[in-house]
């Protein structure tokens, strides 16, 4: 997949830090339709090959996304741009994920005494080990033979 080179938009040379670029033109991106609601971003990689920066500055511009609101980082899936907040100015930036309630994806089933992640699905017990001595013999009677 060929990606269009953004090299111009960024100058190494601004007082602006490499990484405020970024985020400023994914912005700008987001803001004109560039960029629509559910579209997947390219990945580290690809945008910071597409950018002429390092990975460290686009997961910086991307985590400053994230964190407002603007994306939606699925770990293993790829980066989203996030469904607008209704009740949200453009110009105002948006609350974190951690201050509004999180979708039914992030949630996170917890124990209520001790706080630790909780898994709702029974954990598997292992075989009794008469069980597997029955099955696969005694180390000393396989030795025997």
């Amino acid at each position: 997949m060929s990606l269009p080179d953004k090299r111009d938009r960024i100058s190494h040379r601004a007082p602006r830090l490499l990484w405020q670029q970024v985020y400023d033109d994914v912005m700008s991106d987001i803001r004109s339709g560039v960029l629509a609601v559910d579209d997947r971003l390219p990945s580290e990689l690809e945008m910071a090959e597409q950018y002429g920066v390092s990975r460290d500055v686009i997961r910086r511009a991307k985590e400053e996304l994230a964190g407002q609101g603007w994306l939606i980082v699925l770990h293993g899936r790829g980066t989203f741009v996030a469904h607008p907040d209704p009740g949200h100015s453009e110009e105002a930036p948006r609350p974190s994920l951690s201050d509004r309630a999180r979708p039914a994806c992030h949630s996170v089933v917890r124990d209520a005494r001790t706080g630790c992640r909780a898994d709702p699905r029974p954990s598997p017990q292992p075989p009794a080990r008469s069980g597997m001595r029955r099955r696969y013999g005694s180390p000393a009677g396989r030795q025997r033979l």
